[in-house]
């Protein structure tokens, strides 16, 4: 195969946030290192997470209140699950990342020590002003030097993107609606088409148990893929 295919491998986009996992306080950064200041209150990265307990990991904590939107599990109280208001539930308690409030506007560290997450700041439906997204789209250095690369690569066909992100076990959707936009914001249906035969391919083989659908989020690298590959 290698004699007449050729493969483009990236193996790490995100190294300042792949650092994380190897720094002495672990948890889950998409982030860049550029300085951000997420929370628009004029200074950056004064409100990030903070290891309360001291076993250098940040997970989630909870805060008791009369507004809260959870309320604890009903066979383990130690877990916490949004309190359904449709079936008269009413939540005590708010769930936070691990942090403290220390710029005192009421938030629990919103404002983290890290930058622009790559697979949220790329063209396909940017989410303008949204934490990790950055004011306009692609607006980090190694974004466009991937981006930049692969536009210039005639001889790209297809892509594999190692992501939660899946249209094996269920294929993207067509919205006639969308497609239509000047600006579109939905997949082409020759493409859903096309997707949709290797997915049942895909179903005939692969264990459904451990298949979860996840269609990809706004800006993110897979729906950028796709929607490129259509063009």
């Amino acid at each position: 195969m290698l004699e007449n295919v050729s493969f483009y491998v990236f193996p790490n986009m995100s190294p300042d946030a792949y650092a994380q996992y190897h720094a002495n306080l672990k948890y889950e950064r998409r982030g860049n290192a550029a300085q951000v200041d997420h929370d628009r209150d004029g200074r950056t990265s004064e409100d990030p997470y903070v290891d309360l307990n001291r076993d250098g990991m940040i997970t989630l904590m909870r805060v008791e209140s009369a507004l809260g939107t959870h309320k604890p599990h009903e066979e383990d109280p130690r877990v916490m699950v949004p309190a359904d208001v449709k079936k008269g539930e009413k939540g005590s308690y708010f769930v936070y990342a691990e942090s403290r409030d220390q710029d005192k506007d009421g938030q629990f560290g919103e404002d983290l020590e890290e930058g622009i997450a790559f697979n949220r700041s790329l063209t396909y439906k940017f989410p303008i002003f949204t934490p990790l997204a950055g004011d306009f789209a692609v607006s980090q250095e190694e974004s466009r030097a991937l981006l930049d690369y692969l536009f210039d690569q005639w001889n790209i066909f297809g892509f594999v993107s190692f992501s939660p992100a899946n249209n094996l076990s269920a294929p993207l959707k067509y919205n006639p609606a969308d497609a239509r936009k000047r600006v579109v914001t939905s997949m082409l249906e020759k493409d859903v088409a096309l997707n949709s035969m290797i997915s049942s391919m895909y179903n005939e083989v692969a264990d459904k148990a451990y298949l979860q659908s996840n269609q990809g989020t706004d800006g993110d690298f897979f729906q950028w893929l796709t929607s490129i590959l259509a063009a």
